[in-house]
């Protein structure tokens, strides 16, 4: 939490408001900015809760843990390609940014039922191409087909048809 509070420290009003006086300043501001924004993602995806899981992150946790490094990675990309102002790139890099953002919000205000069933989701395309391969522990584990069956993800085949599976 003390890196926190260093980082947070500088955006105090004398500081916000000398930083709009030009257009030069707001970009210099927004790189400052974004550096920091994307040093806290940093920080949070480090934390660990010793108390609710000593062991290190629970199931539940991975999947959203997995969103706010996501994000954190893609934001250190928007910030170098905002340096070299390639506005093209930062372009295809703020969707999967946005969509990791949103959808860690929702697991996080949804809480476990919905977790579960996105883990399920995110896993079963992987879990059956290790399936297909021959991988031995998926063969002989009813773990993948369980996941597999039991995700209730819409799947669209190549000809455009919907089913579950």
């Amino acid at each position: 939490m003390h890196e926190f509070s260093l980082i947070l420290k500088k955006y105090d009003s004398e500081y916000i408001e000398s930083s709009l006086d030009s257009v030069d300043e707001i970009n210099k501001f927004a790189l400052t900015f974004y550096r920091d924004v994307a040093e806290i993602y940093d920080c949070i995806t480090r934390m660990k809760n010793s108390e609710r899981n000593p062991s290190g992150f629970s199931l539940d946790d991975a999947p959203i843990l997995g969103l706010l490094v996501r994000v954190w990675k893609l934001l250190k990309e928007v910030i170098n390609y905002y340096e070299k102002d390639n506005a093209e790139i930062i372009g295809i890099l703020e969707r999967p940014l946005l969509e990791a953002s949103i959808i860690a919000e929702y697991l996080l205000q949804k809480g476990d039922d919905v977790i579960l069933d996105y883990r399920k989701c995110s896993y079963k395309d992987r879990l059956r191409i290790l399936r297909d391969l021959g991988s031995v522990y998926i063969q002989d584990s009813h773990l993948a087909e369980n996941m597999i069956q039991d995700s209730g993800c819409m799947e669209v085949s190549m000809n455009g048809s919907t089913g579950t599976e």
